[in-house]
């Protein structure tokens, strides 16, 4: 194979994040394990992305950029929204399991931060009489 740059080399780092993604899971996809599988150096990933989270992002910005599939023309507004959504299910279903808990993980961080701040603007604000 030969070098690869630009958009070609960025398609090929993004797309082995996604199936490193879809085979590991979140927690033990590595930005190493993703430039191996994309035969590349972690250096060029991280000229890229500043951390595996905004390189899992990217990826999955772009497989569902590749995934879009015309909306569903059933006749009818209900049924459009039915097959869409049943569409988005089957293809996606698997995939969103697997993020569940690092989602969660994210949302109990931001949600610990944001009640310290809460805790830490009361202590700081003047008292009222």
């Amino acid at each position: 194979m030969g070098w690869r740059r630009g958009e070609a080399l960025e398609a090929a780092i993004l797309d082995a994040a996604w199936e490193e993604l879809s085979e590991r899971g979140y927690a033990n996809l590595t930005v190493d394990s993703d430039a191996r599988r994309a035969g590349t150096s972690k250096p060029v990933l991280y000229r890229r992305w500043a951390d595996k989270q905004k390189l899992v992002e990217a990826a999955v910005v772009r497989r569902n950029v590749i995934q879009l599939s015309p909306p569903a023309d059933t006749g009818s507004l209900r049924g459009d929204l039915i097959a869409t959504l049943n569409e988005a299910s089957e293809k996606r279903g698997a995939f969103l399991v697997q993020l569940q808990p690092a989602a969660r993980r994210l949302l109990r961080r931001d949600r610990d931060q944001l009640r310290r701040a809460a805790r830490d603007d009361r202590r700081r604000a003047p008292l009222r009489a």
